[in-house]
């Protein structure tokens, strides 16, 4: 199966000396959806040829009455228009690569008859400045077989009965927007949905750059993958609660979201589903949320902190790759593995609390973020990957409590953590480290008494005297006034009671 380079985001890499993160080309199989022709009859097929409007056209029979265009003779109009009728059958499909690579086509109309286009049907038509339908409940009701079927991804302008569309009303009779329908359609201004819609199909408004606003109706249940991708025009997006479905890539590139509400139904966000939405500065996950897909909230630049629902329980890689505005992260207890790349290129990160809950710690998790202060390695961790703390260069404090130190590689941190920073160590711990890469490699180490304080959650009375712990141990003071985000341990007497601050 062929594929194509469609862009996306691929992992960070390490250029030399200099921290940076790329966004690179990535692949994706070509097909969408399943075979687009269903089984011819038992009679065999007839293959013939058809001149219209100064093009021969080839087809195929398809039953007794309906055929589809395979392909073309030369010379081809550039202004291509597809017959509804040839040789008395009515012309229902194109074939896949029909007419791939005519770059010479300017145009392409093709009529109401038809309901679906196979894959890379209109591949490579660079040429093309217009593409025209016989109305936009037809184009609706086009199956495109996938994101290279449509000329409209070409044309980038569309035409209705001669004259161009920038402004849509979808009309009640369609239920579905498919996929590939409107896109790189990037003429396009506005669109109304109405009731009747009940999904949005994959690739659906693919780089339609010139729209600012996505008003989904109640009706609509999902949302396809690629289906906003591109959409840099996009300053808001209103997701109802109906939707319960938001595929992979499906708002990727949509820079000028300012602000994101992720409705209650949604389980799942998917693999880079809102990756480089640079604008975005506010975002709420609810609780319905279990897993965060890899590079879900990759490049978004604008955001300040976010708050991870404690019933999440997987982040993919990359999740918060380059968020260089990201100042606080507190990651639940429901988490056991913070996977490779997840916050690598966070340069603003000053907080982030990793829980006793975590027992794996990836490469690059958290490298390059150079303005981390300090962090605690929990005891529960088994493996800390390669360049975890790479680049953190601001490090002044590693705690780490275990009593048996885990073996790791010896550049997990950078050397000015090496040389600078303290590491904190249990008794235990202080008997072994100095046989055990990293550890071995600080240069300042102290012995240090953990509080010991567990994840006890009990009532106190906030009126009465109490201290304020972080979770690893150090006291934070004796009021929750002007806590930085994070969670903490309130203990009052015997009591203790876990917070968390936004």
């Amino acid at each position: 199966m062929t594929t194509h380079s469609i862009y996306g985001f691929e992992k960070l890499a390490w250029p030399g000396s200099s921290l940076a993160y790329q966004f690179r080309r990535v692949t994706r199989g070509a097909a969408l959806a399943a075979m687009f022709i269903a089984a011819v009859t038992a009679k065999a097929s007839e293959q013939f040829t058809y001149t219209y409007e100064g093009s021969t056209l080839t087809y195929e029979t398809i039953d007794e009455g309906t055929c589809m265009v395979t392909g073309y003779q030369e010379p081809l109009s550039k202004a291509l228009q597809i017959p509804s009728k040839a040789n008395n059958y009515d012309v229902v499909a194109i074939y896949e690569r029909a007419f791939y690579n005519c770059d010479d086509l300017t145009s392409v109309t093709i009529p109401n008859s038809v309901k679906s286009v196979g894959k890379s049907a209109f591949e490579y038509c660079n040429g093309l400045k217009k593409a025209e339908f016989a109305s936009i409940e037809a184009l609706c009701n086009i199956h495109f077989e996938n994101e290279f079927s449509n000329p409209l991804g070409y044309a980038h302008r569309l035409y209705i009965d001669g004259k161009e569309v920038i402004k849509i009303e979808i009309p009640e009779s369609v239920s579905a927007i498919g996929n590939c329908t409107f896109q790189g359609c990037s003429e396009l201004i506005s669109v109304t949905i109405p009731a009747s819609v009940t999904s949005i199909g994959d690739y659906a408004f693919y780089y339609c750059t010139g729209l600012s606003s996505a008003i989904i109706p109640n009706s609509v249940t999902a949302v396809g993958d690629w289906a906003y991708t591109g959409c840099t025009g996009l300053t808001s997006v209103a997701i109802p609660e109906s939707v319960t479905d938001i595929g992979d890539y499906a708002f990727h590139g949509c820079s000028s979201i300012t602000a994101l509400a992720i409705p209650d139904a949604i389980t799942c966000i998917g693999d880079w589903t809102f990756g480089d939405c640079r604008g975005l500065t506010s975002l709420i996950i609810p609780d319905s949320v279990i897993s965060i897909g890899e590079g879900a909230f990759a490049g978004c630049s604008g955001l300040t902190s976010v708050l991870i629902p404690d019933c999440v329980t997987a982040i993919g890689e990359s999740a918060f790759n380059g968020c260089l505005r990201l100042e606080s992260v507190t990651i639940p207890n429901s988490i056991t593995s913070i996977s490779d790349w997840t916050f690598i290129g966070c340069e603003s990160l000053i907080s982030v609390t990793i829980p006793e809950s975590v027992t794996y710690i990836g490469t690059y998790a958290f490298s390059g973020c150079s303005q981390l202060p300090e962090v605690t390695i929990p005891n529960s961790v088994t493996y800390i990957g390669t360049y975890a703390f790479y680049r953190c260069t601001n490090l002044s404090s590693v705690y780490y409590g275990a009593d048996t130190l885990v073996e790791g590689a010896p550049n997990i941190f950078p050397d000015e953590a090496y040389e600078a920073a303290t590491l904190y160590l249990s008794t235990e711990g202080m008997k072994s480290y100095a046989n055990i890469d990293p550890w071995k490699n600080f240069k300042n180490t102290k012995e240090y008494i953990f509080s010991g304080i567990d994840d006890v959650i009990a009532d106190f009375d906030a009126e009465k005297p109490y201290e304020v712990f972080k979770l690893n141990g150090i006291s934070a003071g004796t009021s929750t006034t002007d806590l930085t985000p994070g969670i903490y341990i309130i203990r009052q007497g015997r009591l203790a009671k876990k917070i968390s601050v936004k």
